[in-house]
């Protein structure tokens, strides 16, 4: 995975995205990943797969404000990479599910028990109380 991460390029796309019904662990994983990936100078966008606003809730968190609906992303638009975080089922990316499927690569990080294979890479660690925590 850290090879992985280390290859990707600031030209390319990456997207994120968790569950729908978004908990605390979904956003801030979201979002704590978007911003280091910005950081290292990638072009990375959270989406919330519910195609909704994020749970007023949340909207405290840095970045919060910067959460995309899947419809906010152009059908023109090219992705390079997406990361499914917190989930270990494909189905509950709901409206985000189109944009997981035009992407090159796939990516899954999550502390769920796996379920099915459905990324091109994967990253499970059960002993991790959350996501945020991988």
């Amino acid at each position: 995975m850290i090879d992985f991460l280390k290859s990707l390029m600031p030209d390319q796309r990456i997207v994120i995205s968790a569950h729908v019904r978004p908990d605390g662990d979904a956003i801030g994983s979201s979002l704590g990943l978007m911003r280091s990936l910005r950081l290292a100078g990638l072009d990375a966008t959270a989406v919330l797969a519910d195609n909704k606003e994020g749970p007023a809730f949340y909207s405290w968190l840095a970045d919060f404000d910067e959460l995309k609906r899947p419809d906010e992303i152009a059908e023109s638009d090219k992705i390079d990479v997406f990361i499914l975080l917190d989930t270990p089922l494909l189905k509950r990316l709901s409206a985000a599910l189109p944009l997981f499927e035009r992407a090159e690569t796939t990516v899954l990080i999550d502390h769920h028990p796996p379920i099915d294979e459905f990324t091109d890479i994967r990253l499970i660690d059960q002993k991790a109380g959350a996501c945020a925590q991988i």
